[in-house]
C-alpha cells in the first residue's frame, strides 16, 4: 500500500508543468495577466488610521511588485504608481473595538501609458487588545482598540479588471 501511495505521488509531481514549483514558491519575476489575473502590489508609505489626517477619499499610493504579462506580453511593468482611494475610515473606540480601513478605487498605467483600473479592495482592521487586559475591559471599557497599520513590506494581491 506505501509503495502505491508514493507511485501515485512520483507520477503527480512528474506531471507538473516545469514551472509550477516556482509559482508554488512565488520566485516567478512576473505575474501572468488574463481574465481575473492578480496584480502584486505593496504600499509605497505606512499607510495608518492614527494619524488623524486619513479621511475618508484620501489617496493612497501602491507600487506593483512584479511584472505583470499577457500573451507574452508586459502590459504593467515593475514598480508602476498604482493609486487606491480610501472609502472607509472605522476609529478606534473604547471597549477595544478596533479600527478599520478600507481601500478601493485603484488605478494604474499600463506600458502604453493606458489609464488601468484594477479590481479589488484592501481591508484591514487593528487589534482589539481584548488578550492584553481582558478583565479590566470587561468591567470598566477603558481600553480602546488597535489602530490599522499597512506597512510597505507587506503584499496585498488586486485582480485586474
Amino acid at each position: 500500500m506505501k509503495n502505491f501511495i508514493k507511485f501515485i505521488l512520483a507520477i503527480m509531481i512528474i506531471s507538473l508543468p516545469a514551472n509550477c514549483a516556482e509559482i508554488l514558491k512565488g520566485n516567478l519575476a512576473e505575474d501572468t495577466l488574463f481574465n481575473g489575473a492578480q496584480v502584486r502590489v505593496t504600499s509605497i508609505n505606512k499607510i495608518t488610521t492614527s494619524k488623524k489626517s486619513l479621511v475618508e477619499g484620501s489617496k493612497v499610493n501602491f507600487v506593483v511588485v512584479r511584472d505583470v504579462i499577457k500573451d507574452g506580453e508586459k502590459v504593467i511593468k515593475k514598480g508602476s504608481l498604482v493609486e487606491g482611494e480610501v472609502v472607509l475610515i472605522v476609529p478606534n473606540r473604547f471597549i477595544s473595538i478596533p479600527a478599520k480601513i478600507v481601500i478601493e478605487e485603484f488605478t494604474t498605467e499600463d506600458i502604453y501609458g493606458n489609464k488601468v483600473r484594477l479590481k479589488g479592495s484592501i481591508r484591514k482592521a487593528g487589534n482589539d487588545h481584548n488578550n492584553i487586559v481582558p478583565y479590566i475591559n470587561l468591567f470598566t471599557g477603558l481600553v480602546r482598540g488597535g489602530e490599522v497599520q499597512i506597512r510597505p513590506e507587506e503584499d496585498y494581491f488586486i485582480l485586474f479588471y
